[in-house]
């Protein structure tokens, strides 16, 4: 209930707030008058108890991010472990950048080429977060991962970047 009142909070702020462009690909430009900051994400992916989505970065330099949020608000620490295994049965393992909280949230940093060449070229089949409790594991629609390529590509792209107002 707390994550759909603060995505509810989030979207309200980001339609009264900013100035946001979606391109046809879902990925979502926020330029924000209050803060003078621009936000740049994805729409969300939702597989089971699972949200996934990325965010971008504002320039060319900056990489790009992959997050998770679980809806059952498990408690994760930062250098958790995330999985992300691909049709061909190869894996990304990286540790969680955020804080430790107890909401469900995770990510990683998008960096190496072969993360980003994976992410960008390959199905993803399964996503594991470790958490405090253990580990939550979900197999992805064919949908879905495939929705999760398509964006990344996008991001990858970074045709967006004319829409971004505000580089920090």
């Amino acid at each position: 209930m707390k994550f759909i009142a603060s995505v509810g909070l989030f979207l309200w702020t980001v339609v009264s707030m900013g100035q946001v462009e979606v391109q046809d690909c879902g990925v979502i430009v926020n330029n924000d008058k209050l803060t003078g900051k621009t936000f740049v994400s994805t729409e969300v992916v939702t597989e089971k108890d699972l949200d996934i989505y990325f965010v971008g970065g504002n320039n060319r330099s900056t990489y790009h991010k992959m997050y998770f949020n679980l809806k059952n608000e498990s408690c994760i620490d930062s250098g958790d472990n995330i999985y992300v295994l691909f049709e061909d049965e190869s894996r990304i393992t990286r540790g969680n950048v955020l804080a430790f909280n107890c909401q469900g949230s995770s990510g990683f940093i998008i960096n190496g080429k072969s993360v980003r060449e994976s992410l960008k070229n390959k199905i993803i089949t399964a996503i594991q977060v470790t958490t405090a409790k253990g580990s939550y594991r979900v197999e992805l629609s064919k949908e879905n991962a495939q929705k999760l390529m398509e964006q990344y590509q996008c991001l990858e792209k970074r045709e967006y970047l004319s829409l971004v107002k505000n580089r920090y």
